[in-house]
C-alpha cells in the first residue's frame, strides 16, 4: 500500500534533519548492522522513525543529545556534537516533535511526529 503524505516545509533544512539522524545510525553502527526507516499513519499526526542497530545511548546522556556540540562518549570521536541539535531545530521550525529512544548495545530510534495539515 502506498500512501503520499503532503508536508509543506523548507525542502533543504527537512531534508537536513533526516540526513543528520541517518548519519548518526550509520556512524554508531558495525557494518552488517540494520537500520530501518518506518512510517506510520495516525489520526494527528504522521510518524517516521529510524531506527538503528547501534552502540545505543546511556540513559543518563540521552537527555543531552539534542544539545549543541553534546557527543555520547562512545569512543567514537568524529564530529561536532551539532547534527543532533540542528535536527532538533529544524524540528521545531517545522512543528515536527521529535523524540529518542535508546538502550546501550541494542540500539537507537529516533522518532518524528509530524502534525496533519487539514487544508
Amino acid at each position: 500500500v502506498t500512501n503520499e503524505w503532503i508536508f509543506e516545509g523548507d525542502y533543504g533544512r527537512l531534508r537536513q534533519m533526516f540526513i543528520a539522524v541517518l548519519d548518526n545510525a550509520i556512524k554508531y553502527s558495525e557494518t552488517g548492522k540494520n537500520i530501518w526507516i518506518m512510517t506510520k499513519e495516525m489520526s494527528e499526526h504522521y510518524q517516521i522513525s529510524i531506527r538503528d542497530e547501534g552502540l545505543g545511548i546511556a540513559k543518563d546522556m540521552q537527555e543531552h543529545i539534542f544539545d549543541k556540540f553534546y557527543r555520547a562518549s562512545h569512543g567514537k570521536t568524529s564530529g561536532t556534537g551539532l547534527g543532533m541539535a540542528i535536527a532538533k531545530s529544524i524540528a521545531d521550525r517545522h512543528d515536527i516533535a521529535i523524540q529518542l529512544d535508546s538502550m546501550e548495545e541494542t540500539g537507537t530510534v529516533i522518532i518524528f511526529d509530524i502534525p496533519v495539515k487539514n487544508n
